[in-house]
């Protein structure tokens, strides 16, 4: 048996929105003791004393979150300053909490000590695991590699990388009663479960196919051999200073399947492109554009994958994790995105998930999770 039940408020007031949401969790339990739960929140609200209600409500939980630059769930739709919790319940199934610490400074032993302290506490073993690490500091990726060597590759990783709605201030990470910078809270689900994801974009290549030749960290500075900055000129013109509504995807193998990369700062200097992640050297790329139809058609896609390979299972809970960067290009259409997944809920099962600084899931299991940039990633957890 697997439960999950939601709460969401947009009540300004710290300790009255946690009840609001309590309360709307609490009236849907029937009696059941959650074992675990994620608290989206946004950033101006008291952390703290939203997890310390929870724990006084359930003491024993396993607690994870992160703050965000929107929240969305079944009960409300899209807002931008609430608080979404949700809250998990099994007879058969183990889901335990983990939390790494010095992302920036030590990304591996931060990935290490998160999926020590939930491993130490699993009796079956993992099926998939839930990260949520800070989305301004930290190698997320090495991180997130780190993570991927740890549960093996046959046991996905999926989330999404804190935010927040003043871009580039502090986001913050959750675990227990506790609130973090600079950290990695995991959530591992262990024993028998059904579920299955969806990942889109709506991003069209164009152009044609080109080389990564030169890379140093996050910053490529030659493509086909020639400084990155003028690749993108060829193709935008002065629009280059605009890229991140032009990002790169990422190609993994010989076929159609990419990833996305968005260029976070250009260097005039250097003649280089920064990017919230690592390419490496070798990859084949090619410049992405959307529209806004675009941008809703890889949120429509994410979902009917995730649910044509839940496989006939029948869908229990719905969680999504959507890009701060298809939120600042929907504008005003960004209710839309989630409307979508609604329609294929149709009210049957709960669906709750933030817009977030980065977006985790595999391409195309089993192979290895990646971090994505403006991407709609829909995971759903199903039963027999």
């Amino acid at each position: 048996m697997l439960k999950a039940v939601i709460g969401h408020s947009e009540d300004v007031d710290s300790y009255d929105a946690i009840h609001e949401a309590l309360a709307q969790c609490q009236q849907k339990l029937e009696g059941h003791t959650p074992q675990a739960g994620i608290l989206f929140s946004a950033i101006d609200y008291e952390h703290p004393v939203l997890l310390a209600e929870i724990n006084k409500s359930y003491p024993q939980i396993e607690l994870i979150g992160c703050s965000t630059d929107g929240e969305l769930s079944s009960l409300l739709g899209f807002t931008e300053d609430a608080i979404a919790l949700i809250l998990f319940c099994s007879d058969q199934i183990e889901i335990k909490a983990g939390i790494g610490h010095h992302l920036q400074a030590s990304p591996e032993t931060c990935a290490h000590r998160a999926w020590t302290q939930a491993q130490d506490k699993l009796t079956q073993s993992a099926s998939f695991c839930l990260a949520f690490p800070d989305g301004v500091l930290g190698a997320k990726d090495t991180a997130l590699a780190t993570l991927q060597q740890q549960l093996g590759l046959t046991v996905p990783i999926y989330g999404g990388a804190a935010a927040e709605q003043a871009e580039g201030k502090s986001t913050y990470q959750f675990y227990q009663d506790q609130v973090y910078c600079d950290a990695m809270p995991i959530l591992v689900f262990g024993g028998e479960i059904h579920f299955a994801h969806g990942v889109a974009s709506g991003w069209k290549p164009i152009g044609k196919p080109a080389k990564v030749t030169k890379v140093e960290g996050y910053e490529v500075l030659e493509i086909n051999h020639q400084p990155a900055l003028d690749f993108y000129r060829h193709y935008l013109g002065t629009l280059a200073t605009q890229s991140r509504e032009f990002p790169l995807a990422i190609f993994e193998t010989d076929d159609d399947k990419f990833f996305v990369r968005a260029v976070f700062e250009v260097d005039e200097q250097r003649r280089s492109l920064l990017f919230g992640a690592h390419i490496p050297e070798n990859a084949s790329i090619q410049i992405s554009e959307a529209t806004r139809d675009d941008l809703l058609d890889g949120a429509k896609q994410s979902v009917a994958q995730a649910l044509h390979f839940l496989e006939g299972h029948t869908p229990e809970v719905g969680l999504v994790f959507s890009c701060a960067a298809r939120k600042a290009i929907l504008g005003t259409r960004t209710k839309q995105e989630f409307d979508l997944l609604q329609s294929f809920a149709d009210g049957q099962f709960p669906v709750i998930g933030f817009y977030a600084y980065a977006e985790i899931c595999p391409v195309i299991p089993p192979a290895p999770t990646r971090l994505h940039n403006g991407t709609f990633v829909t995971l759903i957890l199903g039963s027999a």
